[in-house]
């Protein structure tokens, strides 16, 4: 059995001792360094990526407010537009297609009847219409007079001739004001004088939505 007997004076084994401490504080030192090496370059590059991203994202947003200033021209256009159709809409609101009067009218006499004349105007706008029609629910926009005549006695010829006029949709409170019975040529007749109402079925409303399109 053999003894070992450390004959190196106490102060070189605590220098040593020391010596190998300072090592290892080393070791950690450097590790801990290269750790936040590491960090800070992976801090780096998402700096560096939030700047591309930023860049490309400010470049987009410098394409598009040029494009938006290139177009302003077009969005005053388009405002001066909507401003002149709702200056025309307001003005023609109240427009009534006297063609459908007419086509209406002509298409509601009995062929044993004829118009000698016809007339019509519209109301007043902001106006209340004839009193004789006022408490009437249709809205009453103007009047038709026509005269003519039937070649057949007041009944039922006349007669005939106000019962087609109520049959019209835009037509309304038809009444007679006068007939007589006359001759034309050889030919016995009654005259009449009559009027009708008009309702708002008779207004156009092809400005409703701004220019017009199809005439009515």
């Amino acid at each position: 059995m053999s003894v070992r007997v450390n004959l190196l004076p106490r102060e070189f084994e605590e220098r040593s001792r020391q010596r190998r401490m300072v090592g290892v504080g080393v070791l950690v030192v450097a590790a801990w360094v290269a750790l936040l090496a590491f960090v800070l370059l992976g801090q780096l590059a998402a700096v560096n990526d939030a700047k591309d991203e930023r860049d490309t994202a400010q470049a987009e947003v410098n394409r598009l407010q040029a494009e938006v200033q290139s177009l302003a021209a077009f969005q005053d256009l388009a405002d001066r537009l909507n401003a002149t159709n709702a200056i025309l809409t307001t003005a023609m609101d109240e427009e009534v297609s006297w063609a459908q009067v007419l086509n209406n009218l002509a298409l509601s006499v009995p062929t044993t009847a004829s118009l000698r004349t016809f007339d019509g105007a519209l109301n007043d706008p902001g106006t209340v219409s004839n009193e004789v029609f006022a408490e009437n629910d249709t809205a009453d926009v103007g009047f038709l007079n026509v005269t003519g005549y039937s070649t057949e006695r007041f009944a039922p010829g006349v007669e005939s001739v106000l019962l087609r006029f109520g049959q019209v949709d835009s037509f309304f409170q038809q009444y007679l004001s006068n007939a007589v019975q006359e001759e034309i040529g050889d030919v016995g007749v009654t005259t009449f004088d009559a009027e009708v109402r008009l309702d708002e079925d008779n207004r156009t409303g092809r400005y409703a939505e701004g220019l017009p399109g199809v005439t009515r």
